[in-house]
């Protein structure tokens, strides 16, 4: 971030009279230039010497892993360990990583996924070194030493999720804690299976970052009970269903031997991680806890995906979007409109609903649908007829190589597409 966007967020902070957030940003522009920086400078000219004089026979990059959001955490290194499994790399090159942890209050969104990890990279995970590398790393950005993780979530991601398996294993003694603790939430590991099932909101970045600014992800947040009608199809057919998260504001209004809150009772790092690893699919909103779904090759039946337009990349994904209704002309703004102008890669939700429009949630029988949808492909009962198809290549149409989800095969629920024709392809 240059001068020019700080200066703007500042007054933008200052205008909205948001003088915690202000407080912030000013104490951390603070360590950072006064504090950070004359360590960083001369440790980095130090680094730099050393690097450069041993490129005659070993060429080293840095990287930086962010951590405390668990989408990062996750799909970043995740990305790069499939892309390097596809074109493996030269045995001269060394390239070492250092968590964000300085720059995020200390957090590592999941210690299991970064112990994970830590068993294909070379990370080096301690505050001391993360304050250290981002004290430096100002200065090595001007060389090409240092280099960024992808986030990549285009086509291309979703043939190499497609393309290469999960470079994530767990160990047998891991394997053997994740069945018994699924023993004591009453799942039998061998015959049983379940769902899980994520509903965004916004308790865990409040109460990790109170001092940040969220509001503008608050339009990415879903209602679980909404989930009702879903959860019973699934515990119809024999399946349990898992609420998951760390901290939840709300809890479902449902009760059953079948239906167990995790959230509640049996949260922990590692069983985050398990639990999605062994689940028949997941059921909830494109966010940081889904894309462990991604990481592990499981499918998703993504609800209410924001923004409009962006579209879920994993392998054997489906979804629907929320809708946003424009008052002042009583109409829905239309995907295509949106695919048109760009709007698909716009997160921020101030910027694309410009006090115009109004979030429309996925209905109770809306997710039902789509659940059904993705089970019955799951259990190879799935079918469509040819108008569904012509409907759905349609769908694949609109979007151009400007767009994100341009390329990307993972399709829109059918029956969502069939009842929506209509503010999908504005006609």
């Amino acid at each position: 971030m240059n001068w020019r966007d700080r200066k703007k967020i500042f007054f933008l902070k200052l205008k909205e009279g948001n003088f915690r957030q202000l407080r912030f940003l000013i104490l951390r522009r603070i360590k950072i230039n006064l504090i950070m920086n004359p360590i960083g400078i001369p440790l980095a000219f130090i680094l730099a010497l050393v690097i450069y004089s041993l490129r005659p026979l070993i060429r080293i990059n840095l990287f930086s892993i962010p951590t405390g959001r668990l989408g990062h955490l996750i799909l970043q290194p995740e990305y790069y360990l499939r892309k390097n499994n596809y074109n493996k790399i030269g045995f001269r090159i060394l390239n070492i990583f250092f968590t964000s942890r300085a720059m995020e209050k200390n957090v590592i969104a999941n210690r299991q996924i970064l112990k994970m990890l830590k068993r294909r990279m070379i990370i080096f995970d301690s505050y001391l070194f993360s304050w250290l590398y981002y004290s430096a790393e100002w200065t090595l950005k001007r060389t090409d030493i240092v280099s960024q993780l992808p986030h990549i979530e285009t086509a291309e991601a979703e043939s190499l999720y497609k393309e290469v398996d999960s470079s994530f294993k767990f160990t047998d003694q891991e394997i053997e804690t994740g069945y018994s603790k699924l023993k004591l939430m009453g799942i039998d590991p061998v015959k049983d299976w379940y769902v899980v099932i994520f509903a965004r909101d916004s308790s865990y970045l409040k109460n990790t970052f109170p001092n940040h600014d969220w509001g503008y992800h608050d339009w990415r947040n879903a209602d679980i009970n909404s989930y009702k009608e879903a959860v019973k199809f699934i515990i119809s057919k024999g399946g349990y269903v898992i609420r998951m998260g760390s901290e939840v504001n709300n809890d479902l209004d449902f009760s059953s031997s079948y239906y167990i809150d995790y959230s509640r009772e049996f949260w922990d790092d590692f069983m985050d991680v398990f639990l999605v690893s062994k689940c028949k699919f997941l059921l909830g909103t494109n966010s940081g806890f889904s894309d462990l779904a991604v990481a592990f090759d499981k499918p998703r039946a993504i609800v209410n995906a924001i923004p409009l337009g962006h579209t879920p990349y994993g392998r054997n994904d489906i979804y629907i979007p929320k809708k946003f209704f424009d008052h002042q002309n009583a109409e829905f703004k239309t995907l295509r409109y949106v695919l048109l102008n760009n709007e698909d890669l716009i997160f921020d939700q101030e910027s694309f609903l410009e006090n115009k429009y109004t979030c429309i949630d996925n209905s109770p029988k809306e997710i039902l649908e789509l659940t059904k949808e993705m089970m019955s492909k799951l259990d190879n009962n799935f079918s469509m007829t040819i108008n569904q198809e012509k409907l759905l290549d349609e769908y694949f149409s609109l979007f151009n190589d400007y767009n994100t989800g341009y390329g990307i095969r993972n399709p829109i629920g059918i029956n969502f597409l069939e009842k929506n024709e209509s503010w999908i392809f504005d006609r």
